[in-house]
C-alpha cells in the first residue's frame, strides 16, 4: 500500500520535553549566578551597582536573561557538552549588559533584513509585470497595466521601511524602468497608461522617492507632447509634486 500524502499534515506544534525544561532551567540559574556574580564583583571592586535592595534581584534577573540570549539566540551553543554550557551561561549573566545589547542588535539586523527583503521582492515584481506589457495584446493591456499598478504602489509604500540605502536604490530603479515601459506601450490605452504614471509617479513624492517622480513627470511630459490625451494627467502630477515638496518645505523651515 502506497504512503498516504504528507502535504497536508500539519507542521508540528512547539513542544519542550521534560529534559529540554530541565536544560532551560540549569541555563538560567547559571546566568542568574553570574549576574549575582556580577553586583558581588562590583562591590568587591567598590563599583556597586545602583539601586540598593534593588540591585541584587536585578542582577540576577538581567543574568538569568542574558544567559538564555546568549546559549540559545547569540551562539546556539551545543548543550550536550554540559560543563562548557554551565560556565558559558554563567559568564553571559556576569557581562549581562553586552550580551543583552548584542540580542537587540540581532534583533534590529533580523528585523532590517526582512523590511529590504520585502522592499526587494515588491520591485521584482514591478519588473517582471513591466518587462511583459511589450508582448501583451491589446484587449488584455488594461488588466496588465492595473496590475503593474498594483505592484508599484506596493513597492513604493514598501520603500520608507527599507533600511538599506542600496535596496532602496535598487527598488528605485526597477520602478523607473518599469514607468518607461509603461510608457512605450501607452500609445495603445492613453487612459490606462497615464493613470498608472501619475499614480506611481505621484506617492514617491510624499515617501521621498524623488527620482521615481521625476521619471514619471518627465514620461507624460513627452507623452503629452504628441498625445494631448496625456496633458492633464501631467498637469495634474505636476501639480500634485509641487504641493507635496511645498508642504514638506513648510514643516522642516527654521522657525
Amino acid at each position: 500500500m502506497a504512503d498516504a500524502d504528507d502535504s497536508g499534515k500539519k507542521p508540528p506544534k512547539w513542544n519542550l520535553s521534560k529534559m529540554d525544561w530541565q536544560e532551560v532551567k540549569f541555563v538560567l540559574m547559571a546566568g542568574a549566578i553570574g549576574g549575582f556574580a556580577s553586583w558581588a564583583y562590583g562591590l568587591v571592586l567598590g563599583q556597586p551597582v545602583p539601586g540598593d535592595g534593588w540591585a541584587i534581584p536585578v542582577a540576577i534577573f538581567l543574568g538569568a536573561f542574558a544567559a538564555g540570549i546568549g546559549v540559545y539566540v547569540l551562539t546556539n551553543t551545543d548543550t550536550s557538552a554540559v560543563a562548557r554550557t554551565v560556565f558559558f551561561a554563567m559568564l553571559c549573566g556576569f557581562v549581562w549588559k553586552p550580551v543583552c545589547d548584542a540580542g537587540k542588535a540581532l534583533i534590529d539586523h533580523t528585523i532590517e533584513q526582512r523590511q529590504d527583503a520585502t522592499a526587494e521582492d515588491a520591485g521584482k515584481r514591478v519588473q517582471e509585470l513591466a518587462d511583459n506589457l511589450a508582448k501583451t495584446p491589446v484587449d488584455q493591456l488594461t488588466k496588465n497595466l492595473e496590475e503593474v499598478n498594483d505592484a508599484a504602489m506596493a513597492a513604493v509604500e514598501a520603500l520608507p521601511q527599507a533600511r538599506s540605502q542600496k535596496t532602496r536604490r535598487e527598488v528605485e530603479t526597477k520602478l523607473s524602468a518599469a514607468l518607461l515601459m509603461v510608457s512605450q506601450v501607452a500609445g495603445k490605452n492613453p487612459q490606462a497608461a497615464a493613470k498608472v504614471i501619475q499614480s506611481v509617479g505621484d506617492t514617491p513624492a510624499k515617501n521621498q522617492a524623488i527620482k521615481v517622480s521625476n521619471t514619471a513627470l518627465m514620461s507624460l511630459d513627452r507623452l503629452a507632447e504628441t498625445n494631448k490625451a496625456f496633458a492633464p494627467a501631467h498637469s495634474q502630477l505636476k501639480t500634485n509634486i509641487s504641493n507635496t515638496i511645498t508642504h514638506r518645505y513648510m514643516l522642516v523651515r527654521p522657525q
